[in-house]
């Protein structure tokens, strides 16, 4: 799952920081997926697949609060909502 970004990435440092983090998440939840879920599947059996959907819940109810909602906006309106959460 590598990606080739190294062209945005010398735009500017803020942009460089941000693949950094994405490429170091991108690695972790690899890991995770890879050997952690194994272990936890055959340790939990069907419990598993009850947990996978607790947190599917969670992140659900997060983005549906915290996100802000841009269908059929116009660009700069959007911009503004996106400023103002930021700060």
């Amino acid at each position: 799952m590598f990606r080739l970004y190294s062209r945005v990435a010398r735009a500017s440092y803020y942009n460089a920081k941000g693949l950094a983090t994405m490429f170091s998440i991108d690695a972790v939840a690899g890991f995770f997926v890879q050997y952690i879920n194994q272990v936890a599947f055959f340790v939990l059996y069907w419990n598993y697949h009850c947990v996978n959907v607790g947190c599917l819940m969670i992140f659900l109810v997060f983005f549906y609060f915290l996100f802000p909602e841009t269908k059929s906006r116009p660009l700069e309106e959007v911009s503004k909502i996106l400023d103002k959460r930021m700060t």
